[in-house]
């Protein structure tokens, strides 16, 4: 029977396909973030003076970023989504097919 019309004509509680998710690739409806970026780990914490230290890590090596030092939260997840973002370009560049 077509799937469409089975969605369509459903009983409460029937069964019915979960679909696509909002990445189109997935049946998690969560989007792909910069936060769940695939081989990057990221900190952010503050400290006792009320600013915050940012920085990246790539597990399983001895590769990191230096621990960056900002006045307010928002300017921290600014340069982590921006590093994140290069990161991702950078590797998607360096991909081979």
């Amino acid at each position: 029977m077509n799937k469409l019309y089975e969605a369509q004509m459903s009983w409460p509680g029937a069964q019915q396909a979960v679909g696509y998710g909002k990445n189109y690739h997935t049946q998690d409806p969560n989007p792909i973030t910069w936060e769940n970026l695939p081989g990057l780990e990221h900190f952010l914490t503050a400290t006792a003076d009320g600013k915050f230290l940012a920085g990246f890590n790539l597990p399983g090596t001895d590769q990191s970023t230096p621990v960056f030092q900002f006045e307010n939260e928002e300017e921290a997840m600014l340069w982590l989504r921006n590093t994140a973002d290069r990161y991702r370009v950078e590797m998607t560049n360096h991909q081979e097919y």
